[in-house]
């Protein structure tokens, strides 16, 4: 008889084991210990130092910058000469909102001098938002501390004074203050998911373990990108509210924030529905409803006032990022069953998803319903194609919610309701139980809260445009909002589509289905009169059917090991890893930059011009590397 063999023991986390192989268990343990030591120092560090001292990234110093009744003296400081009349030196500085800047000042002369910032608003145009300076011996640096507030994009800072002498402002210095805070907590991030790595490692090759690891890699890196802060105060900015209102009230309308509207009607103009006397996002309700558990989470780890602005901005920007995480780790699952379990070519796939696509640019930091579309898509697919469809009746839920969400997610909604009858048939009468149930709530509540079955947004009406067939060719090739000019990859993925139809025998038939998505959301999306998505970055429409970009290059990566040349296959690599590496370029730019989003006001609003879309000498991926109007 053959002795069996023993039972397979996970091996050590990383085990340094000496000759005679007896202590391979203790260097395991004093691993993890110290790891627990260096967790509990940086929350140490973390505690001493929050809110205890500023970091300060300097925005302007010196004074050479200064326009006005000014001179300068052979050493560079700054001569104000007053005369009988106020004088007023001035220079623009781009501020952010809400948020503490430190303004210190070198000035030498008897005259009292004021500075202040001012707007367009006149926000600081006021006495007590003055830095003043009395007459008489000036101390060594004068130091005023504030709050930008609602301060406009570009403010000025102004020195002014009523006097006949002579000043000289040796320097003027304006510095963001950051919180110690911050910088520790990203650390404390990293050792947390150091930690998680070291315990997770002798189970690495199961695979809910890579999806999680890649799921914290991508969030790691999501909050480590600083993205603008005008990603969430557009068109989306409701999207939290809606959702503490749903969390305190156990309702959907806006009511409570009408302070905002009456504060500021410019900026929420458009963006709030009024019916039966209370205030509702225009928007869907689908994304509010899926960022719930982190809504309340925000809540517990912040326990300010909900109707705080910045709070609000600071949970959807995680929530964005959290959430465009999740999905990289769910196409890296689908990918992983639709290549034959190949781990390198899911890895890869799930990489170019979550950085060489609009994913990047436009949901690492911006909560938009495509965020939840591209998150329902991929959960809905992954029940589709997970052990061999068991569990696709369950992808209806997903895809319902999608649908929720936006309505051009219909589409997929159809299209994989199609895939499913004829290719799962068994399933469909389960998946379309559970679907039509979803369906019924969102009809019966659109009918309470507006009267009719279908909310506006809705409406079949914001369809057809007498542009249309320039939105075909401008969501493909335009410069500013062509999909093959911000994500080049997807060349690839139009070939990937021709190779599934041509190779059937070989092919995934999901993936078939997958293509016929694409070219009905590229037709739909050119039926709005708005087809280039307002204020944006690249072609934000197509954000809803960025994973089926990405699955598309299954048949091409299935392609590749059948070319018999080395030069093809080496043609194939240089070129894909080309529009790859463009791809990625294009998205941190989008991602980290805020001139590229200046470019949709500057020099003319975008919806005034759209011409401004076909002008490739200010093609928007570069504004502030290049050039800037």
């Amino acid at each position: 008889m053959k002795r069996k063999s023993p039972a397979r023991i996970p091996p050590p986390v990383l085990s340094a084991v000496s000759s005679d192989g007896q202590w391979g268990w203790k260097s395991q343990r004093l691993l993890q210990f110290s790891c627990f030591i260096f967790v509990l120092s940086v929350l140490g560090g973390g505690y001493v130092c929050l809110d205890r001292g500023y970091l300060s990234d300097e925005l302007v110093s010196g004074s050479r910058g200064f326009s006005g009744p000014v001179e300068h003296d052979p050493n560079g400081s700054l001569l104000i000469d007053g005369g009988d009349q106020v004088s007023i030196a001035a220079m623009d500085v781009a501020l952010k909102r809400d948020t503490d800047y430190l303004l210190k000042a070198k000035i030498r002369g008897s005259a009292e001098v004021r500075i202040d910032l001012y707007g367009d608003s006149g926000r600081y145009d006021s006495e007590d938002q003055e830095l003043v300076i009395p007459r008489g011996q000036k101390p060594n640096e004068c130091v005023y501390q504030f709050n930008s507030g609602d301060a406009p994009d570009v403010a000025m800072i102004r020195i002014f004074f009523k006097d006949p002498d002579l000043v000289w402002v040796d320097s003027i210095s304006l510095r963001q203050s950051v919180d110690l805070a911050k910088p520790v907590r990203r650390l404390l991030a990293v050792a947390v998911f150091a930690v998680c790595g070291l315990f997770a490692y002798p189970y690495r090759r199961t695979l809910a373990v890579q999806a999680l690891g890649l799921f914290g890699v991508v969030t790691l890196a999501y909050f480590m990108v600083k993205a603008p802060e005008t990603q969430n105060v557009g068109d989306n900015i409701l999207y939290v509210p809606s959702a503490q209102s749903l969390l305190r009230e156990g309702n959907f309308d806006v009511d409570e924030y009408s302070g905002w509207f009456q504060a500021d009607p410019e900026t929420y103009f458009g963006k709030v529905r009024s019916a039966f006397e209370h205030k509702y996002n225009f928007l869907p309700v689908g994304t509010s409803i899926v960022i719930l558990p982190l809504v309340f989470l925000g809540d517990i780890l912040f326990p300010n006032d909900a109707l705080s602005l910045s709070k609000n901005l600071a949970i959807a920007a995680a929530s964005a990022k959290l959430l465009a995480a999740l999905s990289v780790a769910l196409m890296f699952l689908v990918a992983w069953e639709l290549t034959g379990r190949n781990r390198l070519a899911s890895v890869v796939m799930a990489l170019l998803f979550g950085f060489a696509t609009s994913h990047f640019s436009a949901h690492a930091g911006g909560l938009w319903s495509h965020n939840v579309t591209v998150l329902a898509f991929l959960a809905g697919l992954y029940l589709i194609v997970a052990r061999n469809g068991q569990f696709s009746s369950l992808s209806a839920v997903p895809l319902a919610v999608g649908y929720i969400a936006r309505p051009d997610f219909g589409i997929v909604v159809v299209v994989m309701s199609l895939y499913v009858f004829l290719e799962l048939r068994r399933a469909f009468l389960a998946y379309a139980a559970l679907g039509l149930s979803v369906l019924a709530w969102f009809i019966t509540w659109s009918y309470s809260a507006y009267a009719q079955w279908l909310p506006p947004y809705y409406l079949t009406q914001r369809l057809g445009s007498p542009t249309f067939w320039e939105a075909l060719a401008g969501n493909l090739i335009s410069p500013n909002r062509g999909l093959f000019v911000y994500t080049p990859i997807a060349l690839f993925s139009v070939y990937g589509g021709y190779l599934a139809f041509k190779e059937r025998r070989t092919t995934p038939s999901l993936l078939r289905y997958i293509f016929v998505v694409t070219g009905l959301h590229w037709i739909a999306i050119s039926c709005f009169p708005h087809w280039w998505a307002g204020y944006s970055y690249g072609p934000r429409f197509f954000c809803t059917i960025l994973p089926a970009l990405i699955l598309l290059l299954v048949p091409v990566l299935r392609k590749y090991p059948s070319l018999q040349s080395t030069r093809q296959r080496l043609a194939l690599v240089t070129v894909f890893g080309v529009l790859a590496a463009v791809s990625t370029f294009i998205q941190i730019r989008g991602a980290t930059a805020e001139d590229v989003q200046l470019w949709n006001a500057l020099p003319v609003s975008v919806d005034s011009d759209p011409q401004r879309i076909w002008d490739w000498r200010d093609w928007q991926p570069v504004r502030g590397l290049l050039s800037r109007r």
